[in-house]
């Protein structure tokens, strides 16, 4: 209800549905505050998948969720093609006498504002065919056990998609940890360098630093060699708790 003069305006084509027989507000209505799951559902009317901006808000003014329209749209028929206005004026003037003809348009001369709209709604009124039903035959309860097979077998794809990205991601870390270690492997005294260069930054984000390339190095060269790196550090800052500390929760 915090936007209630553009849904009153989104909502003005339902009255002209509802005035030409479109009974498909009145099953969307019929969702939204029927909730017998062993009741048997309406009959489904014409045209309930088919896109309307003023269905899709009154939907949602409900909180009817999209799946069970979606659903529910299954039984129902394909709507019959609609006269344009403009023939259905032509045949509704020639069915009327000339004294007839000769009223309306004295009526739409002397009420502008009022006549025509309503000329308008009576012609399209007579011109609109019985509504096109579905054989309602589904209860209410099988419409909403469908939606749960739906959001079931979404959360499944959703949670498979997420398996095969968290895998992806794994194998990317794993082939660009390959890559560094190789690197290493390489020229061991590049690493030994950044590690003597985030010592001497002497704060404890540097030490973990310095932790994780020996880490690294371990994995890299093998631990003998990390180790003697490790017993080096300790006897150089013998005092530095700190930089002991972290080099410990690496296993050193």
């Amino acid at each position: 209800m915090e936007d209630v003069q553009n849904l009153a305006s989104d909502l003005i084509p339902i009255r002209e549905m509802l005035i030409v027989g479109d009974l498909r507000p009145l099953y969307i209505a019929h969702l939204a505050f029927n909730w017998d799951d062993d009741a048997i559902e309406p009959p489904v009317p014409a045209g309930l998948r088919d896109q309307h901006y003023a269905l899709d808000r009154l939907r949602s003014f409900y909180e009817i969720d999209p799946d069970l329209l979606s659903v529910a749209s299954e039984a129902s028929p394909e709507r019959n093609k609609s006269a344009s206005d403009d023939s259905m004026i032509d045949n509704w003037m020639a069915s009327l006498s000339e004294a007839e003809l000769a009223e309306n348009l004295r009526r739409c001369l002397t009420e502008p504002k009022l006549a025509a709209s309503q000329l308008l709604t009576t012609i399209r009124t007579q011109a609109s065919e019985a509504p096109n039903l579905g054989t309602g035959e589904r209860t209410l309860g099988q419409l909403r056990e469908a939606v749960s097979k739906i959001e079931a077998e979404r959360l499944r794809i959703q949670l498979a998609e997420a398996a095969k990205r968290s895998a992806e991601q794994k194998a990317a870390a794993e082939k660009a940890l390959e890559k560094q270690l190789a690197s290493i492997a390489e020229n061991p005294e590049l690493t030994i360098g950044r590690i003597d260069s985030a010592i001497s930054e002497r704060n404890r984000p540097a030490y973990q630093r310095a932790a994780k390339q020996l880490g690294l190095l371990a994995m890299a060269c093998g631990k003998p060699m990390a180790d003697a790196k490790a017993d080096a550090i300790r006897q150089k800052y013998p005092t530095r708790s700190a930089l002991s500390s972290e080099l410990k929760k690496e296993g050193f």
